[in-house]
């Protein structure tokens, strides 16, 4: 009895005392930051707060989930035209600052090796505590003299040099996705896109087909579902809570598993980058970790502005034309050394990368003060860095939302507003394989169809961790002569 008495005494006071210490732990870990960051940026102009606790967070969930018209970065747009350059906001417990079109400013951030690249750990790196890419990723590692290492690495294998090695492989991979398609008059350009990327990418890199156009691209459907799973919770840090959305994270969870057997499968090939990161690497987890970086962020980089390419020329007759009159002068077998020269075809490319590039945005952690648009910026801030708001934003382009190739013709440097694989350091390492499958892939379809694009209009992007078409692009081709011999 007596002891019953001291349990019914003790117990509900020990409760009251350990929850009243959660919810003081949970006041400091983030309503103080979220107070103390408040005050250092409170000098920077921004949009009044949305809602109570989570800002404008709650409005850009809203997005994401599809509730409003325009995408995330549509609403910085008119943020910038009302509060300038550079404007602060508050996402649920984390205020972030994005810098429009100070491109002196955004070149200053992006090549100091000291700003960190901010990463979210329980999305990217850890989905909900299981392993994704992990801290060792070269997609999300540090700075460092291993990372260094890694980027060599890749370097010494996509150099253009090297790269023309695979130049067979990659005509190869193309033909072979278009002359697999069953009905030319209604293409998914997406699904043909993705075959052909993820191909590309396990060639050059790993020595090893996929077969996608003929086997189905499972690699493609489990990375696309684990990227926009982890923007979710991005967007909205409620859904880390164990009792939201068990269905879709059980689903994520199996395709992780499922991706890193892939990774670890790729390892077995023993192909020359996966031996010469073993070197590099303490264990066949970290390389892990890296063929899941390039895979996450290659194949469906490189699909999207593929698939908005088609769009994009299939849709203006005047760019059409204008591309033909310098295709039609080159052989249907030209080498890539001759394609990789063809001014009008690099314009074009650039131009797309310019409306919709695929990473829409980074973010860095500042590791010092610095002063933007004359607003000091104290160190530890978050800043979003957007090459799709800097290739759209009037202040920086004529006529910004035209589909205008040529004026890349009078624009010999234009790299502080024009990064779509973004600038310094963290440069993507893929960016030479991507323009070749790239290039190629224009250059075949548009030397040997006549495409038409089907839809009414090119469908608006939705946002995930990479910018999609929020549709799906259908095109027709009408074969113009004998496709290229295998």
């Amino acid at each position: 009895m007596f002891v019953s008495a001291l349990v019914s005494i003790f117990v509900p006071q020990t409760l009251v005392v350990i929850t009243s210490l959660s919810f003081l732990c949970v006041v400091v870990r983030l309503v103080l930051p979220v107070y103390f960051m408040g005050r250092s940026l409170a000098h920077i102009p921004g949009p009044p707060t949305y809602k109570l606790l989570s800002g404008q967070g709650e409005y850009l969930r809203e997005m994401v989930n599809s509730k409003t018209v325009d995408i995330m970065f549509d609403v910085w747009m008119n943020w910038s035209r009302v509060y300038g350059p550079v404007f602060q906001y508050r996402h649920y417990h984390k205020h972030v600052v994005p810098v429009v079109y100070d491109v002196e400013a955004v070149k200053r951030i992006m090549h100091d090796v000291n700003n960190r690249r901010y990463v979210f750990k329980d999305s990217l790196q850890f989905y909900n505590g299981v392993r994704m890419i992990g801290y060792t990723g070269m997609l999300l590692a540090p700075y460092n003299n291993k990372w260094k290492a890694k980027k060599r690495i890749l370097k010494n294998f996509l150099n253009p040099i090297k790269l023309q090695e695979h130049e067979e492989q990659v005509w190869g991979v193309i033909e072979r996705a278009v002359n697999g398609l069953s009905d030319l008059k209604d293409v998914d350009v997406l699904s043909l896109t993705e075959n052909i990327a993820t191909d590309i990418m396990g060639l050059c890199l790993f020595d090893h087909d996929f077969g996608c156009s003929l086997h189905g691209n499972e690699i493609s459907a489990i990375s696309k579902q684990i990227a926009n799973a982890c923007f979710k919770i991005m967007a909205n840090p409620l859904l880390k809570l164990p009792f939201r959305k068990r269905e879709e994270k059980e689903k994520t969870y199996r395709n992780i598993a499922r991706m890193r057997h892939i990774a670890t499968e790729l390892i077995k090939k023993e192909s020359a980058v996966t031996h010469q990161l073993l070197g590099v690497c303490r264990s066949v987890e970290e390389v892990v970790d890296d063929i899941n970086s390039f895979v996450f962020a290659g194949q469906d980089t490189t699909s999207n502005i593929m698939t908005y390419a088609i769009a994009c020329i299939g849709s203006s007759s005047p760019v059409n034309s204008w591309l033909q009159e310098e295709l039609s002068g080159i052989p249907i077998h030209a080498p890539w050394s001759i394609v990789s020269k063809l001014e009008r075809l690099d314009c074009v490319c650039k131009e797309v990368l310019r409306l919709y590039p695929s990473a829409p945005v980074t973010l860095r952690t500042l590791h010092c003060n610095h002063v933007i648009s004359g607003y000091d910026v104290p160190k530890g801030s978050t800043v979003w860095i957007s090459p799709y708001l800097c290739g759209r934003h009037p202040a920086l382009w004529d006529d910004p939302l035209s589909f205008q190739p040529q004026r890349f013709l009078q624009q010999s440097d234009c790299r502080s507003k024009f990064f779509p694989f973004m600038m310094g350091p963290h440069e993507c390492s893929g960016k030479n394989l991507a323009m070749m499958g790239y290039k190629m892939f224009i250059f075949y379809i548009f030397k040997n169809f006549e495409v038409k694009l089907l839809n009414a209009r090119i469908p608006r992007p939705r946002m995930s961790i990479t910018l999609q078409p929020s549709e799906a692009i259908k095109v027709r081709l009408l074969p113009k002569h004998r496709p290229r011999d295998s």
